[in-house]
């Protein structure tokens, strides 16, 4: 894969680590014209009021999804999607599909194996030591703000054959995939 890292210090700034500037869209299309795939990572950024911050990858797509609105916005993990609770702990359950609501509000709409319905405010979220930028909340808080877009948005771990569906599958057939595995997070129809 023709590569080209994009790290965003120098290009981007925020205000208490919300996006405040970002490169010109030229830069992105002249890498892809070029060939090339861009790479963009989470990374150290000046912030107005913090001095520096990181800006995490995945506010780092929500801030250019909403100005190139692309169809669908994937997020590699490396687990499976979200889960009903940390992936490690007993009982954890993959979240399939989580629907968006107005207000930037979310539901949980299917679950891996389980008839339990599960509301919102029993999913048990985690955080590693080392994620700065939030991690799975804050995740799935920038994925839902992108799909209240109307972008169809995918949870899903790296390097898998589901991985692969979701960058290729075909949009309106979703709720059909019976064998994948990860989350899709959309608006509610």
């Amino acid at each position: 894969l023709p590569a080209c890292s994009l790290p965003p210090f120098g290009g981007w700034t925020t205000a208490d680590r919300e996006v405040l500037t970002r490169p010109p869209l030229s830069t992105l299309h002249a890498i892809l014209s070029a060939g090339l795939v861009p790479v963009l990572h989470g990374d150290c950024v000046l912030d107005s009021i913090r001095g520096c911050t990181i800006l995490g990858g995945d506010t780092l797509t929500r801030s250019l999804a909403a100005c190139l609105a692309p169809r669908r916005v994937v997020f590699l993990t490396d687990v499976e999607g979200v889960f009903s609770r940390p992936p490690e702990e007993e009982g954890a359950t993959l979240i399939l599909e989580i629907k968006v609501l107005g207000n930037r509000t979310w539901e949980i709409a299917k679950m891996l194996e389980t008839e339990t319905t599960m509301l919102v405010k029993d999913v048990s979220f985690s955080c590693a030591n080392h994620d700065t930028t939030g991690g799975i909340e804050a995740k799935i808080k920038d994925a839902v703000s992108i799909a209240s877009q109307g972008i169809h948005v995918f949870i899903v771990e790296a390097g898998t054959e589901h991985a692969l569906r979701a960058m290729d599958m075909d949009l309106n057939s979703v709720p059909e995939q019976k064998d994948w595995r990860g989350t899709w997070i959309h608006v509610s129809k």
